[in-house]
Order: C-alpha cells, then structure tokens, then sequence
C-alpha cells in the first residue's frame, strides 16, 4: 500500500509519496494533499467525480493528478477523499476519483493554502519497494 509523509522545504510545502505501484503514488500523493490542505475532521464527501489524465511520462501524472484536485476548490468544492481506479506508464495515463464536500461546508477545515504543484526537482525513483518521489506545493 502506498503512502506519503511531508517533508521539510525551504519555503513551500513538500510530501515525499511512495508505493508498489504507479497506481498507488498517486494516490497516496492525492489522499497527500487532502491531507495537507485539511482537518481530519473534514466533511465527508457528498458527491464523487471521476475524471481522466494523460501526460508525457509518470511523474506528469502525478502533477495532473494533483492539479484537478486543486482545480475543484477554484470551482467551489473542496477535495476530501481521492482514488486512483487505474494507471499506466506508457501511455501515461490514470483514471481518478474525487471525493467532494461544498467548499462553505469544508471551509473551516481548510487550513493550508496551495496555489499549486510543481515541477520542481520531480522525478520517479524505483527502490526495492517500490516507487517514490517527492512533490513540491507553491504556497
């Protein structure tokens, strides 16, 4: 199962994500995010939207995938849970699914501000569990 802890960065916020598979960096770099953003007290989501990402490479649908969470909040809606139903390397793409709660109903568990996800230094590293990378926020 993947995972993700934050790490240190100089002025930005930054999770280093993990898992066995491509499919489940992703969502662990999503849930990531949720959790960065939000309180685990958090309303639960009252509607689900799936959604489709391509991209150049793996690390690139990371980014994608990040971004269309980011993307709800500017539509009104806060993102509160996050699934990856599948994902490829060659074609890079992913099928997701985002848990949503209406943005007045999230707000005051909104506590970090994310202006967006960057490229910075990203890059997929294969260990012997595994794959990881470390995703930088611009705050």
């Amino acid at each position: 199962m993947g995972g993700y802890e934050e790490i240190e960065h100089a002025a930005d916020y930054a999770l280093r994500v993990w898992g066995s598979d491509l499919r489940e960096m992703i969502e662990a770099a999503g849930r990531g995010l949720v959790d960065l953003i939000s309180d685990p007290e958090r309303p639960l989501a009252e509607r689900w939207e799936e959604y489709e990402i391509h991209a150049e490479d793996a690390a690139g649908l990371v980014v994608r995938a990040l971004r269309e969470l980011l993307y709800c909040l500017d539509a009104g809606w806060a993102p509160v849970g996050f699934q990856v139903l599948s994902a490829q390397e060659t074609p890079a793409a992913a099928k997701c699914r985002a848990g949503l709660a209406p943005l007045a109903k999230a707000r005051k568990h909104l506590h970090r501000h994310v202006k967006a996800v960057t490229y910075h230094d990203l890059r997929i590293r294969q260990g012997a569990e595994g794959l990881s990378m470390v995703v930088t926020f611009d705050t």
